[in-house]
């Protein structure tokens, strides 16, 4: 074998690669700048989840737990990549429409950090090995 170091981002994929490769990688865990992130002073009542749009993270499940919220604001920032999240979003947006949560809840596609940055608090999305975004978040405070 030419590889002398394997490294992963997390103790999880560690344990995955030990599991099915018989390798014990090093754990180097990403880098988060936290100089770029500040704490926010403002406080509102929001929910706010950030992840890919994917059927994966089940953000349907968040948006039928806020219907059931009688105050606040919910969130959701996340990118769209090939058709199948295109697809998500269509579905996401129809049952934001047949709930009723439209001035609620607000999708929000391909943001910039600047915009990302002003939306606070921030959760982090479903099934996140890595959590940057928790993270990140913390560091705002």
């Amino acid at each position: 074998m030419k590889n002398k170091v394997f490294l992963t981002n997390s103790v999880f994929s560690s344990r995955i690669i030990k599991e099915v490769y018989s390798l014990s990688p090093t754990v180097l865990y990403p880098p988060v700048n936290v100089k770029d992130f500040h704490p926010s002073s403002k406080k509102e009542d929001l929910v706010v989840s950030v992840g890919r749009f994917d059927s994966f993270k089940k953000f349907e499940c968040l948006i039928r737990a806020f219907a059931d919220v009688k105050n606040g604001k919910c969130a959701i920032i996340g990118n769209i990549y090939n058709s199948a999240s295109i697809k998500y979003l269509r579905r996401l947006n129809q049952l934001i429409n047949n709930l009723k949560l439209n001035n609620r809840v607000n999708l929000m596609i391909n943001c910039s950090f600047e915009k990302v940055e002003k939306v606070r608090p921030i959760i982090a999305g479903r099934a996140n090995i890595v959590a940057v975004i928790t993270i990140e978040a913390l560091v705002c405070g």
